[in-house]
């Protein structure tokens, strides 16, 4: 900080609640500062105040120092709060180099970290999917079993998720996909998001339990493209379909942080395995599926992770285990699980499901309504040759 601050004077920036941006899809945070003498115990009633009158949610970020010593680590007073304080306004058109990844600045200062956190005392399982359920619908029961083995587990969510419906939406699907984890983890911690600057040069968010850093949830917050791969008209009809096929030359992030070409997002993809170093990736089959397609993202993802595990196996000269799980598809397909992973599945996920107004909350509502994810639940398949 440039400033010289009194000795018992705490510094705090406190991030209200984003805006809908009307031009645009996108979050914009509106920062409120507030400074506080005395003690953690009166800048906490001060933050309680701000939440009281609306400024700010249950959950709040603070950056600044306690004392001089607090103030070689920024990140001491970081506590949980609202993950919509790290999206951005979308950025006006620009042409991107070939080797360096467009971006806006952190928007929370000393927020970002120049590497994600990848020590890990037993192995490491890499789940990459593209939307925040389909780790709960089609990889778990799997993910359950490697936290009870306490193995450190990476899901990375290449997709907003969003289904054209804007960023709001987005942010419940990844409230929804930390309420899942944490009912697996059999915790009640609250989360700490920040922003990781990997290799690749991308800058990427990333959750994870207070005081347990084995688990991380990175969201690249991408565009959902739709079923079919044509996108949405609020974000331009941009997808990894379109992307990989090369119908377009770059997507951006649905809350503007960052822009990728396909190399570029293969190179992120490499880096975030080279980061972390899984035993194991998990990710989504790469054939849309016969009877039932499956959904374009869901294609797409499972195709950047197979070239983004090749390249990765290349770096450190010996093969990768890549495991790709059908999607949508496995609806048409004989129930397999036994009761008991039935029943840790269906826990996860309706966790997640509180969350999201899209999809069945209850078994009984999930039979009720006929829902496809009641048939999701009781199943689970590994894509053609695995």
């Amino acid at each position: 900080m440039s400033k010289k601050h009194a000795k018992n004077t705490k510094h705090f920036t406190v991030y209200r609640p984003n805006i809908l941006n009307a031009d645009r899809p996108a979050y914009i945070a509106k920062p409120v500062t507030v400074q506080a003498v005395g003690n953690r115990t009166s800048v906490v009633g001060d933050l309680l105040v701000i939440i009281i009158l609306g400024l700010a949610t249950a959950a709040v970020v603070m950056a600044g120092t306690l004392s001089r010593s607090d103030a070689k680590n920024p990140h001491t007073l970081t506590t949980a709060y609202n993950p919509a304080i790290l999206t951005h306004s979308l950025p006006h058109t620009a042409t991107s180099s070939k080797h360096r990844i467009r971006k806006k600045n952190p928007t929370v200062p000393g927020a970002a970290h120049p590497h994600p956190e990848s020590a890990c005392n037993g192995k490491t399982i890499m789940n990459v999917v593209a939307h925040e359920d389909d780790d709960l619908l089609f990889i778990n029961p799997d993910i359950s079993h490697d936290l009870a083995h306490h193995d450190c587990v990476r899901t990375i969510y290449i997709t907003a998720g969003d289904d054209g419906r804007g960023a709001a939406y987005l942010l419940r699907r990844e409230a929804g996909s930390r309420a899942a984890y944490s009912v697996m983890l059999h915790t009640t911690k609250l989360w700490n998001y920040q922003q990781l600057v990997l290799a690749s040069g991308a800058t990427v968010v990333s959750a994870s339990p207070y005081d347990n850093p084995d688990i991380s949830l990175v969201f690249l917050r991408l565009p959902d493209g739709n079923l079919d791969g044509e996108g949405f008209d609020v974000t331009g009809h941009q997808s990894l379909a379109r992307l990989k096929a090369g119908a377009i030359s770059e997507i951006t992030g649905v809350d503007g942080g960052q822009t990728y070409t396909s190399d570029q997002l293969i190179a992120t993809l490499t880096a975030l395995m080279r980061q972390y170093q899984p035993v194991r990736i998990n990710t989504q089959a790469q054939d849309s599926g016969i009877v039932v397609a499956d959904h374009s993202d869901h294609v797409a993802t499972g195709q950047y992770t197979a070239l983004a595990a090749e390249a990765y196996a290349e770096q450190i000269h010996h093969p990768v285990v890549v495991r790709n799980f059908m999607g949508y598809p496995i609806r048409a397909l004989p129930a397999n699980l036994p009761a008991g992973d039935v029943a840790q599945k269906s826990t996860a996920f309706f966790a997640y499901a509180v969350n999201d107004p899209g999809v069945c909350t209850s078994i009984r509502m999930c039979a009720e309504t006929r829902s496809s994810y009641g048939l999701y639940l009781q199943r689970q398949y590994l894509g053609i040759g695995q």
